[in-house]
């Protein structure tokens, strides 16, 4: 017979509550510099709108790259 460790529900519910969590700020540290980054780029720096667009697109073409 295997040693199989059973997980009661409250265990099997906590582990994939924090696996939830850590997905959530994962996610929300690399999207959250999305809303900002635009106007950075165009009012601090100077640039124009479509360079500020640009910063935006490559942000999004590198995490097309990264998530396979």
């Amino acid at each position: 017979m295997s040693d199989v460790a059973v997980l009661t529900d409250g265990q099997l519910n906590k582990r994939i509550l924090s696996v939830l969590i850590f997905t959530f700020f994962c996610y929300l540290s690399v999207g959250l510099p999305l809303a900002v980054l635009p106007g950075f780029v165009h009012n601090s720096l100077g640039f124009s709108s479509f360079m500020a667009g640009l910063m935006i697109s490559l942000q999004y073409f590198a995490t097309q790259l990264s998530r396979p």
